[in-house]
């Protein structure tokens, strides 16, 4: 197996490299996928500085820049950017993928051990649940999700992401088109933290699930409010668990506005 780790990077470019860190020693290869401007157009400049910092102190780490194209709508950007992450792994010679944004991690012990329970039984495409995490690193929302994350999967000359058919209920715009042998790791879980941000406006303002956010809330605005000044979760059907610093995030949020 050759594995290349695909990440999808705008925002939290201050988490990309712990993220990195818990699976580095267990992949080939680094690629980082970036952008300069949002899918919907605001600019971020601090997210090329970051690469090449990274490219100058990783040995495996590659990267490729995309640019949005405005006329399309954001989940049509970011399934276009994951797959030519896709041809970009295939170049450097990668059999296998794992395609991840910069506030996603997993335990990198439990990570190896799966790795290699891939490898051992021939497993084609494989996915897992995953927690979220509201406003800081020591708060979950309980339960898991209830989707799936795609976890390390075959990849070859044809393999594409998008809103395939897929054994699992996934991201339409990482599911991969599924043929071959399936497994669910019901034993690991992926740790998103997703809600933590240091300017929770930079993520609804330029997320590609935000026509969701107006509709429920009437404008982003609005929701913004609310995430503030509410102390249960306006997210769904969930509860908040206090729990353990996992990665030593808490320190990686100056500011949360």
């Amino acid at each position: 197996m050759t594995l290349g780790v695909i990440y999808n990077l705008w925002d939290c470019e201050y988490l990309i490299e712990k993220s990195i860190q818990q699976i580095y020693e267990y992949v080939d290869f680094v690629i980082i996928g970036w952008q300069k401007n949002s899918n919907y157009g605001e600019e971020n400049p601090k997210v090329e500085e970051t690469v090449k910092d990274l490219l100058n102190r990783y040995e495996k780490i590659r990267s490729y820049k995309y640019e949005p194209d405005a006329k399309y709508s954001g989940q049509y950007n970011e399934k276009t950017k994951r797959n030519k992450g896709l041809e970009v792994a295939l170049n450097f010679g990668c059999t296998h993928y794992i395609l991840m944004d910069a506030d996603e991690f997993y335990q990198g012990g439990r990570f190896c051990q799966a790795k290699y329970f891939i490898m051992e039984n021939n497993i084609d495409s494989s996915s897992m649940g995953l927690y979220s995490y509201y406003k800081s690193p020591i708060l979950r929302l309980e339960p898991q999700e209830k989707y799936d994350v795609p976890f390390i999967c075959k990849l070859n000359a044809d393999t594409k992401v998008g809103d395939f058919e897929f054994p699992a209920y996934c991201d339409p715009t990482r599911k991969p088109y599924h043929t071959g042998k399936y497994h669910r790791f019901d034993d690991m879980v992926m740790h998103h933290y997703t809600f933590c941000r240091r300017d929770i406006n930079q993520k609804i303002n330029n997320s590609s699930a935000k026509q969701n956010y107006i509709a429920i809330y009437g404008s982003l605005n609005k929701f913004v409010e609310k995430f503030h000044s509410e102390k249960k979760p306006i997210i769904g059907e969930f509860s908040l668990i206090e729990t353990f610093d996992i990665f030593g995030l808490v320190s990686n949020f100056e500011t949360n506005k």
